[in-house]
């Protein structure tokens, strides 16, 4: 099975405005996310899942996996094979992390949730049976690590971004302004 658990530092963090918690993002799952980028106009899509720990004011992403084989993938489209996603899911509780979502890449420099990702996402949650009261979902762009990537997540009340946290500064993105 493709994936990483990591407990290495923790290298980005993302904040919404509507959100007491914060997202950190461990630099090991950025790594894996850089790697599997659509470096070639011929790449297709890559994604799995997303895994970590959550506690009252941050929401780790340390674990990570996919693609695997028999997934649906084409320059602009992927879907996970059920079978496999869900053994990484089992796989990962019983070692004690938590599914916190969803990951794929987009060939845009930085990527953006399409109306098509929003829709997988809602459905995930509508679906899935969570510990959580929301899903994480992130977008890998083209360009390199953080620089190329989207956080989102979806509750029961809608679909939010959330923004990269800036050293020495207070916010380097804005979150999307309106949730729907």
């Amino acid at each position: 099975m493709s994936g990483t658990p990591a407990r290495q530092g923790h290298q980005d963090v993302f904040y919404a405005s509507c959100y007491r918690q914060r997202v950190k993002i461990a630099a090991t799952v950025l790594d894996y996310l850089n790697e599997s980028r659509q470096k070639w106009c011929t790449a297709r899509e890559a994604g799995g899942q997303l895994f970590g720990k959550v506690d009252a004011d941050i929401v780790l992403v340390d674990g990570v996996s996919g693609p695997y084989k028999g997934d649906t993938r084409s320059r602009y489209l992927y879907r996970s094979n059920p079978i496999a996603a869900q053994a990484a899911i089992d796989e990962f509780a019983e070692r004690g992390f938590n599914y916190l979502g969803e990951w794929h890449t987009h060939p845009e420099v930085v990527a953006e949730a399409s109306g098509a990702d929003r829709r997988t996402i809602r459905i995930s949650m509508e679906q899935s049976i969570l510990r959580l009261s929301s899903i994480l979902m992130l977008i890998q762009g083209t360009r390199a690590r953080q620089d190329g990537l989207s956080v989102y997540s979806c509750d029961g009340s809608g679909f939010t971004q959330w923004a990269e946290v800036a050293t020495g500064a207070e916010f380097s993105r804005a979150p999307e302004t309106g949730r729907d």
